[in-house]
């Protein structure tokens, strides 16, 4: 636990390809057990062996996000007359319109939601409530399912199967992962929505500080990052109208 030993070992992770995200995460699990346990908890050490092994910062990265018309083709994947390709879309389009995160679209109840103006009232990270409000088109999905929705059910969970039981977790991922296939969006995963919602909402013009607002952020970081690429994508478009030839 020396800091030459663990610099090669972070120069042996990137040698062999690791992620820079990966190595960074890793370092300061390194870190938080030598300060903390060897040397506060323990008092094995009477310095912190790993004081002056700097941090790594990753770069930042775009966040992924769907074009416009990708998402027109994730919906148009739900093209069949089933009662999971009702729902799924209404799923789907729910996450598309809001950006909440997947548990909190998960565990909507019936309660949750008016149905006449498509609120939404769903408890979010840190157990603080949050609200959003679907678009029209969403609204419209999320009405075909409720009249398919199971009646005899017992649960007052939002989203069912078709035996009437509650859609779970692993119900979600299943529904991710076919979804990919149908697709062929390998990259799609639920929170790609919420990344697309950010960039969506910045390039219309919405306020970083409603934006914020909007997904439920703590702090302005997340945003800022989103605003980062929405700036560059405006002046990469408003390009041509001042270009010299």
């Amino acid at each position: 636990m020396t800091p030459g030993a663990v610099n090669r070992w972070v120069t042996d992770q990137r040698q062999n390809g690791r992620s820079e995200d990966g190595i960074a995460s890793r370092l300061v699990a390194v870190k938080v057990f030598s300060h903390k346990y060897l040397y506060r908890e323990l008092e094995l050490t009477t310095v912190d062996l790993l004081r002056k092994v700097p941090r790594i910062t990753p770069p930042d990265r775009p966040a992924q996000v769907l074009t416009d018309e990708e998402r027109e083709q994730v919906l148009a994947c739900f093209d069949q007359p089933t009662f999971e390709d009702t729902r799924n879309r209404s799923l789907v389009s729910v996450y598309m319109a809001t950006g909440l995160r997947f548990k909190e679209v998960l565990d909507l109840t019936l309660a949750n939601l008016d149905k006449v103006h498509g609120d939404i009232v769903t408890i979010g990270k840190g157990r603080r409530e949050r609200r959003a409000r679907l678009s029209p088109r969403a609204l419209k999905y999320v009405r075909e399912y409720l009249r398919e929705r199971p009646r005899d059910g017992e649960s007052d969970q939002l989203w069912l199967q078709a035996d009437g039981s509650p859609l779970g977790y692993w119900g979600g991922m299943s529904i991710m992962r076919r979804l990919r296939e149908r697709s062929g969006i390998a990259r799609l995963h639920w929170h790609l929505f919420r990344h697309g919602f950010a960039q969506a909402a910045l390039g219309k013009g919405a306020h970083p500080g409603m934006v914020q607002e909007m997904l439920g952020y703590s702090t302005s970081a997340m945003t800022r990052k989103y605003l980062g690429q929405a700036k560059q994508t405006e002046a990469a478009r408003q390009m041509p109208a001042y270009a010299p030839i």
